[in-house]
């Protein structure tokens, strides 16, 4: 059976349902479940309490979480937000105050855009191609352990690059990841990803055992 090792959240089709998902949102221990549940309230404008959800939320000590947090309110352009978005530009975590200056810029708060861009050009991973591929492939090494699947079982990957003459700089990591396996490829050259700075993205095809 072959697996796409991709995802995406879904949108509530109703304030009950986006009720249900502030629930499992306040009651999941993973980081990634109350992340995905994150974004499904603050992309759902049918919600009245998703502005306090992902207000809450940027208190979790998960930093994914507090990074989705920040990007929803930015989406749900609530005001009220901005004191405590404010507060988060003191976060320890790059892509947390990342997500914030994002935020803060679709508020219309000033100077917000010129931090944003600092913090794009101060942020050494963005420059670096082998810590973008490492990084990639560590999310895919994830997904396949939770799948009970190595990168042996992969069947077929898409390489997506914004500059196809850096596939030299990531054959080395993939490389590492990969050992002898060689499933089928394909390189496509794009013009940009949805994450500024980011250069590569790959999508893996799996053959899961039933």
């Amino acid at each position: 059976m072959a697996a796409s090792a991709s995802a995406a959240a879904a949108k509530p089709a109703s304030s009950r349902i986006a009720s249900r998902a502030i629930a499992v949102e306040a009651e999941a221990t993973s980081a990634i479940v109350r992340a995905s549940w994150t974004i499904t309230l603050g992309s759902s404008e049918r919600s009245p309490d998703a502005s306090a959800v992902c207000l809450d939320a940027m208190d979790d000590p998960e930093w994914p979480v507090r990074a989705l947090a920040a990007s929803s309110l930015g989406r749900l352009r609530d005001e009220r937000a901005v004191p405590r978005l404010a507060r988060a530009m003191g976060d320890p975590a790059y892509w947390v105050r990342h997500h914030v200056a994002e935020a803060m810029a679709a508020l219309g708060e000033p100077g917000a855009e010129a931090l944003r861009q600092g913090l794009h050009d101060a942020n050494p991973f963005v420059r670096d191609m082998a810590a973008q591929t490492r990084q990639v492939f560590e999310n895919l090494k994830a997904a396949l352990d939770a799948a009970g699947a190595t990168f042996a079982d992969i069947l077929k990957v898409t390489v997506y690059l914004t500059d196809v003459n850096d596939r030299a700089k990531i054959n080395p990591v993939r490389q590492q990841y990969f050992g002898a396996a060689r499933p089928a490829s394909t390189l496509i050259g794009i013009k940009e990803l949805a994450i500024p700075g980011m250069k590569v993205e790959i999508e893996a095809v799996v053959g899961l055992r039933c």
